[in-house]
């Protein structure tokens, strides 16, 4: 990435050449305290204006514009559809690097933190209502599912809404030094379903 490139460019003059190597050698603990002393500098420095136009500026950072009542009860609904399943409540962050050794995911696509964390013909019977169909043209996906991968959405009026998305994933092999371990995942916007089904 040029601007990238140019920028380590930079910082290498400033911190004499040899800067961008002694941090790349420092170990996770040395690094991580370096980070959160400087990010901690920023903090002090950061007026109450300058947050309010951060969080304005930053999309990660809005709240959602669906009412948080709908979307529980959206949830609830798919709770209730998933009712033979367990329920599990996941934590938002992940071990740094999770999501590049696992799914090959860029650094650049990942919110990462100082801390070292991160923050998918029976069918057509059971469900007569819904065309199902494979889509052998699909690029979504590619060098992140392992296997076949699926897509629900849904139409309303001439717009065209995608709901869910999932696949087949080499993670739990991997973890487990396994190839027998299959591990099949899949994810649900349910923002968008509120947006695509409103009251």
């Amino acid at each position: 990435m040029p601007v990238r490139e140019a920028i380590l460019r930079r910082l290498g003059a400033v911190l004499n050449g040899g800067g961008l190597e002694a941090l790349e050698r420092m170990s996770a603990r040395d690094l991580k305290t370096l980070m959160l002393h400087v990010l901690g500098r920023r903090m002090d420095a950061t007026t109450p204006l300058e947050a309010l136009r951060a969080h304005e500026r930053l999309a990660a950072l809005r709240w959602a514009p669906i009412d948080a009542r709908r979307l529980r009860e959206i949830e609830a609904h798919a709770f209730d559809a998933a009712s033979a399943f367990e329920a599990i409540a996941l934590p938002p962050l992940v071990p740094l690097g999770a999501t590049r050794a696992l799914g090959g995911v860029s650094p650049d696509h990942v919110l990462a933190t100082a801390r070292g964390v991160e923050v998918l013909a029976p069918l057509a019977h059971a469900f007569p209502d819904v065309r199902f169909a494979f889509e052998v043209g699909r690029l979504e996906g590619l060098g992140y599912y392992t296997g076949p991968c699926l897509k629900v959405s849904a139409r309303v009026g001439e717009a065209r809404f995608p709901l869910a998305d999932g696949g087949v994933l080499d993670w739990t092999a991997r973890l487990l030094n396994d190839d027998k371990e299959i591990f099949v995942t899949s994810g649900t916007g349910l923002d968008i379903v509120a947006r695509a089904r409103p009251r």
